[in-house]
């Protein structure tokens, strides 16, 4: 298991949601499905592996992991003819006692969130949404820093978030405003890329270039339709 199990949690969502949505793999650019990279003197890694099908326009796992630390990310993107929520999470540990998780299904135009939504768990918030985050993110998202004594908790709350994306995926049905919906996504995406100052460390670890390519291609691409 690597150092707090973030790989292993990002690779059990990944299963869940290709398995239930029987999402077929899209290949991704040789220079992005896989990177290397150093960080502070650290040999850093990287792995993307992308899927498509069904509901499902685009989704991706990115694992980034050296040394102490370990970063995985996830993004669903839903075909724009779905009023269907953004299913994203960010999980990031740099040692092995503590780790940050971050999970949310954001809102589109003709989606509200069902209150089975809302988080089970008893972990406490790290924060309050303000700024980018408060403009694409829903009230129920899960922001929380745990220590390894929770962690199983926190990992079932990620899980929580994943099987609820799924449930709603499989029974969506094509009829929302494909407009107003890739306008929603494509706000999703810019907040993260102008606004979210974790993804710098892109840059740092494997060049500016490199970064901003992979932001806008596999991190947080155009609505593919």
């Amino acid at each position: 298991m690597s150092a707090f199990g973030l790989r292993e949690l990002s690779q059990e969502c990944e299963r869940r949601i290709v398995s239930a949505l029987a999402l077929q793999p899209v290949a991704l650019d040789s220079k992005f499905a896989s990177a290397a990279g150093s960080f502070k003197g650290v040999e850093i890694s990287l792995e993307a592996r992308g899927y498509a099908g069904g509901s499902i326009a685009f989704a991706r796992f990115v694992e980034l992991w050296g040394g102490a630390l370990e970063i995985v990310n996830l993004l669903c993107l839903p075909r724009t003819s779905y009023a269907l929520p953004i299913l994203g999470a960010d999980l990031v540990s740099v040692s092995s006692r503590s780790a940050m998780f971050a999970a949310d299904l954001s809102p589109v135009p003709g989606f509200a969130a069902a209150p089975r939504l809302r988080p089970s768990h008893s972990l406490p918030s790290s924060r309050e949404l303000h700024g980018w985050c408060a403009r694409i993110l829903s009230p129920q998202s899960l922001s929380v820093r745990v220590e390894g004594d929770r962690r199983e908790e926190a990992f079932a709350a990620v899980l929580e978030r994943v099987d609820d994306f799924c449930a709603l995926a499989m029974a969506g049905e094509s009829n929302g405003s494909e407009l107003e919906i890739a306008a929603a996504q494509r706000e999703y995406a810019r907040a993260h890329i102008e606004d979210d100052k974790g993804l710098t460390m892109l840059g740092r670890i494997f060049g500016d270039d490199w970064a901003q390519r992979f932001l806008r291609e596999v991190m947080f691409p155009d609505p593919p339709g």
